[in-house]
């Protein structure tokens, strides 16, 4: 690996892993597939521990040069693009939620989706899932995010402390661009 980036965030917020391999010897030619899963493993030791896990999305030879492979992939988040919602619900938002998961997702889970007891009406006709949840988050004010596992996380906004996770300087940041 030459080069590697990736963005993590809540939903709302796109969240892309980019790869550069160096391929002199064609050894990644023809590895990889649209649609394949990424697994972007990375630590200080032993580079065992999942940083990211997406979808490949895009796979080309580097510009100007024969020998560096691109790959480009979008997270899980992404898939809630692509399935839109017809429905009209009321009830409490937790439960609006784990019903959409239900009803349109195969392989996701919402294990750490918060009872959140505010009751809503809402009406949804050809709307993009990732909206209809994006939605939700508005009238509760509500932050979530999909881990790399596929669980929602639903919770109140500020509600939660980031206790495991830092920026470091010359370890986990590398680089400023403006």
């Amino acid at each position: 690996i030459l080069d590697g980036s990736f963005t993590k965030g809540i939903i709302g917020e796109e969240c892309t892993c980019e790869i550069e391999l160096e391929n002199s010897g064609e050894q990644y030619t023809d590895k990889f597939i649209h649609g394949n899963e990424i697994v972007f493993k990375m630590d200080l030791d032993a580079g065992t521990t999942v940083q990211w896990k997406g979808i490949l999305e895009e796979i080309k030879k580097k510009s100007g040069s024969g020998f560096q492979l691109n790959l480009k992939g979008s997270h899980f988040t992404a898939a809630l693009l692509d399935l839109t919602v017809i429905a009209e619900y009321t009830g409490t938002i937790s439960d609006i939620w784990k019903s959409l998961v239900d009803t349109n997702l195969t392989g996701y889970t919402y294990a750490n989706v918060e009872t959140i007891s505010t009751t809503v009406t809402v009406k949804w006709n050809n709307k993009p899932l990732f909206d209809c949840f994006l939605d939700l988050m508005q009238l509760g004010d509500l932050d979530a995010f999909l881990d790399d596992n596929k669980d929602f996380h639903l919770f109140p906004k500020n509600s939660k402390d980031n206790d495991t996770d830092a920026i470091v300087w010359d370890q986990n940041l590398i680089e400023l661009k403006e």
